[in-house]
């Protein structure tokens, strides 16, 4: 499989965002040919509207911000990319949160002039909570600046304590101008100070984020009864596999059942295949006769956790306030689990990223550490180990109204920090 790299973009209002997403289209050579035209006859090669690549609703253009998640798609030598292009207003934190939970690496866009912002460091956070293993600083509008190399040091050391004070694990920065490329695909002359790479080959080096030391995963989404070559009725259970590989033959486990059953058959793209690897979408057909039924679990290797309650970083999207009590329905793979929120811990402020009581209700965007109780076992595992199966979708069980996102962390009410996610 060619190697990709699923990388979120987030910034504060104005940071240069949508232009750098721009920049690396263009220079990239990822831009149809109709497109290119369109952007180079905008203006000289500073004068690019490089945003209107990314900015494809009416309200974004006429608004100048980022509302809606995009997906933008190149190549680069060494693998290809998933930009995954999310808003930067605190209004749309949700949007953020479900644009970043598809990723495994960010970019944080920081402007040079005004430094970090409020919004750094909530998107600093929501990366580390979602388990990204990787974030770079991309430190821009240097152009607009005097003194390039000092600023762009006072900046990367107000993002290393950022960085340390979140536990971060692996981050870097660079000096960018998205504006005129500098930095962006190739170094500048413009900033002959800097020796490091450029953002694209900080991009190109990143080790891939897969980790399948914890097992591997297929949450069962569709039972597919068909009639085999005897004319038998035998049931695939389809999903995607999160894993290395798994062949004919191997022995799985049926959760939340925990009973052991054995591959005969595997089926991607309506074809029979020896072995599925991860991504994949694949029809997975048992030797044994089993009762396996919509958001079952099949597990592979180290097996994941059968709850009754659990714990985890929400972010709520609804304008309605989240009352402890309520009843909402979590939706994770194939499975739609009736539960109650028992419990709301702490939430943190973005500004100073010090922990706060959470009192009453919390309100549309707040990321608070919540407690829930399900009415039936459900299969969960820690989302810095499986995303597939460590985060989930609550919604409204009357309207059908998606009400906010969840990612499951294994700790309990006497930790310490939100900041032990991930």
């Amino acid at each position: 499989m060619v190697d990709e790299l699923r990388v979120a973009i987030a910034g504060s209002v104005d940071d240069g965002k949508s232009t750098l997403i721009g920049r690396l289209l263009l220079d990239t050579k990822a831009l149809f040919d109709d497109q290119t035209a369109r952007i180079k006859a905008s203006g000289m090669n500073s004068g690019y509207d490089l945003a209107a690549v990314t900015d494809g609703l009416k309200e974004e253009r006429e608004q100048g911000i980022t509302i809606d998640v995009a997906y933008r798609y190149f190549a680069a030598p060494k693998r290809r990319f998933v930009l995954i292009d999310t808003p930067g207003h605190e209004l749309y934190t949700r949007n953020m949160v479900t644009g970043a939970s598809n990723a495994s690496a960010s970019i944080i866009i920081v402007d040079a002039v005004e430094g970090l912002k409020r919004q750094t460091h909530r998107h600093s956070l929501i990366a580390k909570l979602l388990g990204h293993k990787n974030i770079i600083f991309a430190i821009n509008k240097l152009d607009l600046v005097y003194e390039k190399e000092y600023r762009y040091l006072e900046i990367k050391e107000e993002c290393f304590k950022l960085a340390q004070k979140l536990k971060i694990s692996s981050f870097s920065s660079v000096p960018i101008s998205a504006l005129y490329g500098n930095g962006v695909v190739l170094n500048s002359s413009n900033f002959s100070w800097y020796d490091g790479p450029s953002l694209l080959e900080q991009l190109e080096n990143i080790r891939s984020a897969q980790n399948f030391s914890f097992g591997s995963r297929i949450p069962v989404q569709w039972v597919n009864r068909i009639h085999n070559d005897t004319g038998d009725i035998v049931r695939g259970l389809t999903g995607t596999f999160s894993g290395k590989v798994i062949s004919i033959g191997d022995k799985i486990k049926v959760f939340p059942e925990n009973v052991e059953a054995h591959i005969k058959e595997l089926w991607v793209g309506g074809k029979s295949v020896s072995m599925v690897e991860h991504g994949q979408d694949a029809q997975v057909f048992l030797e044994e006769d089993l009762d396996v039924s919509r958001g079952d679990v099949l597990s592979f290797g180290t097996p994941p956790s059968v709850e009754d309650r659990m714990c985890g970083i929400m972010c709520w999207f609804s304008a309605i306030d989240a009352k402890i009590g309520q009843v909402v329905h979590v939706l994770q793979g194939g499975a739609i689990i009736k539960s109650r929120i028992t419990a709301f811990h702490e939430t943190m402020d973005p500004s100073n990223l010090c922990e706060l009581e959470t009192t009453g209700g919390v309100s549309m965007n707040q990321i608070v550490r919540t407690e829930l109780e399900f009415s039936k076992p459900a299969v969960l595992d820690d989302f810095s180990q499986h995303q597939s199966t460590g985060a989930a979708i609550l919604v409204n069980p009357l309207t059908a109204e998606t009400l906010g996102a969840i990612i499951w962390s294994k700790f309990t009410v006497s930790d310490e920090s939100i900041t032990s996610a991930g």
